[in-house]
């Protein structure tokens, strides 16, 4: 199994938690790739107008993959969720591993973030079930893509008007008339936090099943 999709509980949930893994996997990526090609892009405005604007148009291709890719997440996690209301699926038992204590003693680890997105999670998982915590992710991915959207929204702006031809996309920034590093910073801030509530239940998953099954704790050094 990947570092971040949960433990499935059955065949059902092997088919969807993989494939959402991975799609959240490509829109991050997607998304980090965005920051990189304006990064390139202010390199080059001292010297290539024409290469910056494409690099701003590469980043806006970035956004909307990253986009894409957190649709395709939804969509198994919505299908996780019509596995999980089966009356033949069976979840772990987690209520009785106490996933806050298990969350704090992952973050004292190192393999959690000490951050109020794990603490959320695991008491999310801890009042309720893996139904709750599914249900909370599609309202945090409902999140990142309002945010993404407006990061692209800042760039296209930028692209509609005269100033993309004149290499000025930094001056803008940095003058502040041209908000993208606020968008940016909310975009990602919305990310990691939804990254960090997927591992802490994607960890705590599988702590269960590996003592369910009497394998050694990801706690084991």
């Amino acid at each position: 199994m990947g570092g971040i999709n949960h433990q499935p509980t059955n065949q059902v949930s092997n088919d969807l938690t993989v494939p959402a893994s991975a799609a959240l996997s490509h829109g991050m990526i997607k998304f980090l790739e965005a920051n990189a090609h304006i990064e390139d892009a202010i390199v080059f405005e001292s010297r290539e107008f024409g290469a910056a604007k494409s690099k701003i148009q590469l980043a806006v291709a970035s956004l909307e993959a990253s986009i894409i890719q957190s649709y395709v997440a939804m969509h198994f996690v919505e299908r996780l969720i019509q596995a999980i209301e089966r009356p033949d699926y069976y979840p772990f038992e987690v209520l009785t591993s106490r996933p806050v204590h298990l969350a704090e003693t992952l973050v004292g680890h190192g393999m959690l973030p000490n951050s109020a997105a794990t603490e959320s999670a695991a008491n999310t998982l801890e009042a309720g079930d893996y139904h709750k915590s599914f249900h909370s992710y599609l309202e945090q991915l409902s999140k990142v893509v309002a945010s993404v959207n407006g990061v692209k929204d800042v760039l296209n702006n930028y692209l509609d008007s005269e100033k993309s031809n004149q290499g000025y996309f930094w001056m803008e920034v940095e003058n502040g008339r041209l908000p993208f590093r606020q968008a940016y910073a909310k975009a990602l801030t919305n990310w990691l936090n939804f990254m960090a509530s997927w591992q802490t239940t994607a960890l705590i998953s599988t702590e269960v099943h590996l003592k369910a099954i009497n394998a050694p704790s990801l706690l084991e050094d």
